[in-house]
């Protein structure tokens, strides 16, 4: 008899409990439209993985991506499906990006059909037709002093194996040990060419490319702007020591698009553009603003929380 009643009763009051449903499945609906509209052209949640960025960012930083600043990219889910290279449009930003900012991006694979690799943070250093340099840690951008690295950590350990070597019968073998460094070096720093000995902390100099901007190739700057003649759907092509672009041959090269250089602030221990090369302005995401929490990976859970970095502006 109590379940007939049950029953009963419940098929009576359905209407109200499907009014109930209705009303509340729509709200959840609305926050999630708002929610995936926010991701995509506001503002987006990041974890740093890495100690690149230390000591601005560390690992365990949650971090809030300004994506607006730059212009939100709207991706063309059309284009997906025709393997093309771009493959969305940007709605116009605040600014441009400028030298000094903190900037998610996209990994540049250049060499592949699809460019946008897995997301990178690091400090923008050069931008678009600035001649970039680094002299003792130093980065220069037109001749002028924009920044200073301290690498005190590796000026230690290198005088110490130096203090080691000092001997006599062990100079020579040091000389050899340095050597060897310097050539495995130009060949796993961008632009990977053993003709170019370059270092993390004398490096350059290189102009940048610059959307509009004409530049003379040459065999002794060829390697380093390779990848993007050919990434702005181009074939390159070296017969007889003259280039051919797209068949024809040429000595200079007008570029399509905008590029950036991009350092992280943890000089020693980075991988960024000094290994890869140039980031094209497509693959930049946004800014990076704020630091919202942060957790240490290292620590038990009820010290985890790190309230030294809470709501902390990054800089």
């Amino acid at each position: 008899m109590i379940k007939k009643v049950f029953i009963v009763k419940f098929f009576q009051e359905l209407p109200i409990y499907k009014n109930y449903i209705i009303k509340v499945s729509c709200r959840l609906a609305i926050l999630g439209i708002i929610i995936i509209l926010v991701r995509l052209f506001a503002f987006e949640l990041f974890s740093i993985p890495s100690e690149s960025m230390f000591p601005t960012l560390v690992i365990g930083d949650k971090i809030i991506v300004n994506k607006y600043q730059y212009g939100s990219r709207i991706f063309d889910i059309f284009e997906f499906n025709k393997q093309k290279k771009e493959r969305f449009f940007r709605i116009n930003g605040l600014s441009k990006v400028k030298r000094g900012d903190i900037v998610v991006f996209n990994y540049p694979n250049l060499s592949e059909n699809n460019p946008y690799g897995d997301y990178f943070i690091k400090r923008c250093q050069a931008l678009p037709g600035e001649v970039f340099e680094i002299k003792n840690n130093t980065i220069y951008c037109n001749n002028i002093k924009v920044f200073s690295y301290s690498s005190l950590e590796s000026k230690k350990k290198l005088e110490k194996e130096k203090e080691h070597y000092n001997s006599k019968n062990r100079r020579k073998a040091y000389l050899k040990i340095e050597e060897k460094l310097k050539e495995m070096l130009s060949t796993v720093l961008f632009p990977h060419d053993k003709d170019i000995c370059w270092s993390l902390s004398s490096y350059g100099p290189l102009i940048i490319p610059a959307k509009g901007e004409t530049m003379h190739i040459s065999l002794s700057n060829i390697s380093i702007y390779k990848s993007v003649i050919e990434f702005e759907d181009n074939k390159l092509e070296i017969r007889n020591g003259l280039f051919y672009i797209n068949n024809r041959v040429t000595s200079h090269y007008t570029f399509k698009k905008n590029y950036y250089f991009m350092i992280g602030d943890n000089f020693d221990s980075s991988n960024d553009s000094r290994y890869w090369g140039f980031v094209p302005e497509n693959n930049i995401v946004g800014k990076a603003e704020l630091v919202l929490f942060s957790l240490d990976p290292h620590e038990r859970w009820y010290r985890k929380f790190r309230w030294n970095r809470l709501l902390k502006r990054i800089e």
